[in-house]
């Protein structure tokens, strides 16, 4: 295990048991469930321009009003201002995301089934609203096969690009002629400000391929996206990676021409799960998404185990540079991940563990928020969720910051009774899977949640003899220092009485150490390695 990996369990493991818990951030203001008697879920959620708040909500109950999908525009206060059916004259609909037009519209992109224009048993479903929910127009494409959306993207010149998997060769979509002979492949399409499709391309191979993020327009008429896929041929030939699963990188132009691709493994480091991409102002791309404790680049295991949430960093060369992991013994995953005012990134995943970076669990997969600073430190982690298993991993939900407020829109299971865990809304006896909105109030992360900016540098680190401790700021003189190992026992105490002083650390046994020093009744630490 390398030494970035064996400081980070430490952080994870020695803080929370000798200076308190894993911080544990905002504070409930309110909670609301919608449902029925089968599984709802929001499938989205974005503000517009009034500062009203646009969500979707997706139903499988056949006892609610509605079997499909509603877009629901609230005021800043969640009162309802109107709602609409998406795919009214349908079977049903499952929406898959929304977003605002620079004309001021709303477009919805999902999947409906069951139309009078259906061309096969799913297709991709588009409709443009106004911002008093009228139907401006809407679209449908697909195959006479099974067509799955994932992804929508507006873009600079006034369309959008959507995203998904086809399993046809037929009807709205132009295949390679070898297509028809495989399962699923991506599919990208780029329509103009009415829906009509600008170009179309489908990637893919022998086995099932896979869009998993969202777009990215990285510059102007520039839009990245990551696939991934099983397959070894065809598109994804080439790799030397013939028997893993892998991620295809592509950067496409306007008019659909691939400007740079590259492969990646997606099982050394990073995993075949859904991920979120976000640009850094270097020209790199965040990514949200989920990575094995075991990874190449700095692995969490032993101490973790299974899977993490993963915050990874995609170059210009479109290659994984760096690889952050979170998360605990259990299995840990991210799926989005937006810019905090407060300065860096919330975070939305989900997590079975109750241990490491998680300050507990309360059954199944929980609902996972968390708070990183620039440097991806952990400010703080908070798991929402019931008794019961409370995401399902194809249905993502979102984040919304507002007015000090952060708002969670998701999903829980109320099947083991309320309250339970977080969960104070529902009905146990009618509701099997209920849409769940969570505001948390950010005005209540306290002194305690915020990252420490400790006064004190230790170095060499790892350290064979002796460990220099420098006071960077001006400190009054002496101050309290201890030594304490991962478990908590205090193995050595003194005081400081100059801003550099030299320890002797021969005589201890290799390992991970925390030092702390007590300085006007706060206690500030940090962590070295005796080799």
């Amino acid at each position: 295990m390398n030494i970035r990996a064996i400081v980070f369990f430490a952080f994870a493991t020695s803080i929370s048991s000798l200076l308190g818990q894993v911080p544990t951030g905002p504070e409930i203001s309110w909670q609301e469930c919608y449902g029925g008697s089968a599984e709802e879920f929001y499938a989205d959620a974005t503000i517009d321009i009034d500062e009203n708040i646009l969500s979707v909500i997706v139903s499988y109950s056949f006892d609610y009003e509605y079997f499909g999908s509603w877009l629901i525009l609230s005021d800043a206060d969640f009162n309802e201002i109107w709602r609409k059916e998406i795919a009214a004259d349908c079977i049903g609909s499952t929406v898959r995301e929304i977003a605002l037009l620079s004309n001021n519209t709303i477009l919805v992109f999902g999947n409906t089934g069951g139309c009078s224009d259906s061309i096969g048993e799913a297709d991709f479903g588009v409709f443009c609203y106004n911002l008093e929910g009228e139907l401006v127009w809407e679209r449908s494409y697909g195959s006479s096969q099974w067509d799955v959306s994932h992804t929508l993207l507006p873009t600079s010149d006034g369309g959008f690009l959507v995203g998904g998997s086809t399993r046809g060769f037929d009807g709205d979509l132009y295949m390679p002629a070898w297509n028809d002979l495989f399962y699923d492949d991506a599919l990208i399409m780029k329509m103009d400000s009415m829906g009509e499709v600008e170009w179309v391309d489908i990637v893919g191979g022998t086995f099932p391929d896979l869009i998993l993020s969202n777009f990215l327009e990285i510059a102007p008429d520039q839009y990245m996206v990551m696939i991934v896929s099983s397959s070894s041929d065809y598109d994804l030939s080439g790799s030397g990676m013939d028997d893993l699963k892998k991620y295809l990188i592509r950067i496409y132009d306007k008019d659909g021409d691939v400007l740079k691709e590259n492969i990646i493994s997606a099982e050394d480091n990073l995993i075949d799960k859904q991920c979120s991409l976000q640009l850094l102002s270097d020209g790199n791309v965040l990514l949200a998404g989920s990575g094995t404790s075991e990874a190449e680049i700095n692995p969490t295991y032993p101490e973790h185990d299974g899977y993490e949430g993963a915050l990874a960093i995609i170059n210009e060369d479109l290659e994984l540079i760096d690889l952050h992991l979170y998360g605990g013994t259990g299995n840990d995953y991210f799926w989005d991940i937006i810019p905090s005012s407060l300065g860096g990134y919330y975070c939305l995943g989900s997590s079975s563990s109750n241990d490491g970076d998680l300050p507990g669990n309360y059954g199944g997969l929980d609902n996972w928020i968390l708070h990183f600073d620039e440097a991806y430190n952990l400010i703080w982690s908070k798991n929402l969720g019931s008794a019961g298993t409370d995401v399902f991993t194809n249905k993502a939900g979102q984040l919304i910051e507002k007015d000090n407020m952060l708002y969670v829109f998701n999903q829980v299971s109320a099947q083991a009774g309320i309250p339970t865990g977080n969960l104070t809304c529902g009905d146990p006896s009618t509701n099997k899977v209920d849409a769940w909105l969570v505001a948390l109030d950010l005005t209540t992360v306290g002194v305690e949640n915020e990252p420490q900016h400790t006064p004190i540098q230790l170095y060499p680190n790892p350290v064979t003899n002796t460990l220099t401790i420098q006071l960077i700021h001006q400190i009054p003189l002496p101050v309290t220092y201890t030594i304490a190992n991962t478990t908590g026992k205090t193995i050595e105490t003194g005081e400081l009485i100059n801003p550099i002083t030299q320890l002797n650390m021969g005589n201890n046994a290799p390992g991970v150490y925390l030092f702390s020093v007590l300085i006007n009744d706060r206690t500030y630490s940090e962590l070295f390695i005796k080799e």
